[in-house]
């Protein structure tokens, strides 16, 4: 899946009283989302609640959600730098679909699931094109769990 693979996030910040304090990234193997997209009101993944939380952070604060994001932005993209693909690739092909985008086709999915007769952990969904793996895990996390999708050259699978 997208969090294998890849470099792991460093340890979240320790607060005064030696507990995790509350950390800004992203849990570990979900989609990164920046800085700049959160504070950003006219984005898709703002975040109100840190835009609100932003002007009462210190100077040390911002500069531990900067840090944070750094890591978050090296994180994600490590772990499509660490894939061994069995193929030739060309990176400008290699881009994965949003989780937005999942989201959107969902209504569909459910549809077709209920004309089959089938929940939505039952329907099987096929996407031959690897990119990261990160397809199984968006959808995963809407409940389509039956997800082929593998490391693996499409195109000679067809020859097959």
């Amino acid at each position: 899946d997208q969090g294998s693979g890849g470099g792991k996030l460093e340890e979240p910040p320790v607060g005064e009283d030696g507990t995790a304090a509350e950390s800004n990234l992203p849990a570990e193997g979900s989609h990164y989302v920046s800085l700049a997209d959160r504070l950003n009101p006219n984005r898709r993944n703002f975040d109100p609640e840190l835009k609100a939380r932003w002007g009462g952070l210190t100077k040390e604060e911002k500069a531990q959600v900067v840090k944070e994001d750094k890591q978050g932005l090296k994180a994600s993209k490590s772990r499509a730098v660490n894939i061994k693909y069995p193929f030739e690739v060309n990176t400008d092909d290699h881009c994965e679909t949003s989780p937005d985008a999942y989201k959107d086709v969902v209504p569909l999915l459910e549809l077709i699931a209920a004309k089959l007769n089938k929940t939505k952990a039952e329907l099987a969904i096929y996407d031959p094109y690897y990119c990261a793996g990160a397809v199984k895990v968006h959808l995963g996390r809407l409940g389509f769990s039956n997800v082929y999708n593998k490391c693996e050259n499409f195109y000679e699978r067809l020859k097959d």
